[in-house]
């Protein structure tokens, strides 16, 4: 399983809430089978951000056990490197994940013993709750009365409504835990089971269990991110972004649940070619112009989906969280013709 203390200054700064992705962080690491051994992928915040415009160095070292992994030697030989990386013929590793601005973070990750099951998020559903915040008065809800709440799939929440969460994976044995962030701590969880939250699109001030005031959320995307973890070694993550506001917009769509501007915006499902530009206001850091719908028969045979020739080279679709995951910095991927693919 992934230490969540991670035994080392992986939050920076120690203060920051648990559900606050802020600074630079290791938020999780997804475990998953792999012909040689075991696939190794984390998700990064770096300033705050899913996303880098510089390389973050990922070195992978084989451990005996997770005790003694603030005296681990990082100038000794990594069993690998990278994202996603790979390792074999070992039961524990340490990632240390160095910054572009000098910053290191670790974490300790336990491998699976069954290596043929491997716990994998199907995905992370957004309902809204039939409460508000308006409506609860001066006590913070208790997990009793939020279980008394009913709700319902939404495209996006209103400012001071409320969502629910729900992460659902392909368990296989423990019942897996969720652990749910927002990028620079946007709104307020409050946890319902180990698989569900209530996200409240505002933040609230709270003393002990007063609720003392709330300031909604400014109309826009937010991203969330949870990693679930199932004790047995297993780990996976998933970020999504949820907006925030009365309306819907239609100037872009989802890749894995992650939100890509594009101009002009897709009518349909499906594959999607065009260019990746830089933007700051992306909740992904990146934009799609010249978005075209295309068929398999439109491709190149050669490189399809216009990916094995980035950088960070791969032979699917582009995703937004090959971002989050430090395979692709920005620069990688800015102006690349690429193809996407959208639910």
């Amino acid at each position: 399983m992934l230490f969540w203390l991670m035994l080392i200054a992986c939050l920076e700064p120690f203060g920051t809430d648990r559900h606050d992705l802020e600074g630079f962080r290791i938020a999780g690491v997804r475990v998953s089978a792999a012909d040689s051994g075991v696939a190794l992928e984390p998700v990064l915040v770096v300033d705050g951000q899913l996303w880098s415009d510089e390389a973050v160095d990922l070195r992978w070292f084989a451990v005996d056990s997770g005790d003694g992994a603030a005296d681990l030697d990082a100038t000794q030989t990594a069993a690998a490197a990278g994202s996603p990386a790979v390792v074999t013929d070992t039961d524990w590793v340490v990632l240390v994940a160095t910054s572009p601005s000098g910053e290191e973070r670790r974490a300790v990750v336990e491998l699976p013993q069954d290596r043929e099951a491997m716990l994998a998020i199907d995905q992370i559903r957004i309902d809204q709750v039939d409460a508000s915040i308006e409506g609860l008065g001066e006590l913070v809800p208790t997990l009793e009365d939020r279980q008394q709440w009913t709700s319902n799939r939404a495209d996006h929440i209103p400012a001071s409504g409320i969502a629910r969460f729900i992460a659902s994976a392909n368990t296989f044995s423990t019942e897996p835990q969720a652990r749910w962030m927002t990028v620079h701590g946007a709104g307020h969880y409050l946890e319902l089971d180990r698989s569900q939250a209530d996200w409240f699109a505002a933040e609230l001030e709270i003393d002990d269990e007063d609720l003392l005031g709330h300031t909604p959320l400014a109309e826009g995307w937010v991203t969330g991110l949870t990693v679930l973890v199932d004790g047995a070694g297993g780990s996976d993550w998933r970020a999504f972004e949820v907006f925030v506001g009365s309306e819907l917009p239609t100037n872009g769509g989802r890749v894995r649940q992650r939100f890509l501007p594009m101009e002009p915006a897709p009518a349909t499902s499906g594959l999607v070619q065009g260019t990746l530009e830089l933007d700051d206001t992306s909740p992904t850091g990146l934009r799609l112009t010249g978005a075209t719908p295309v068929g398999l028969a439109d491709l190149s045979t050669d490189d399809p989906y216009g990916t094995a020739a980035l950088p960070c080279g791969s032979e699917a679709p582009f995703e937004p969280d090959w971002l989050a995951s430090a395979r692709c910095t920005r620069a990688d991927v800015a102006d690349a013709l690429v193809v996407v693919e959208l639910p």
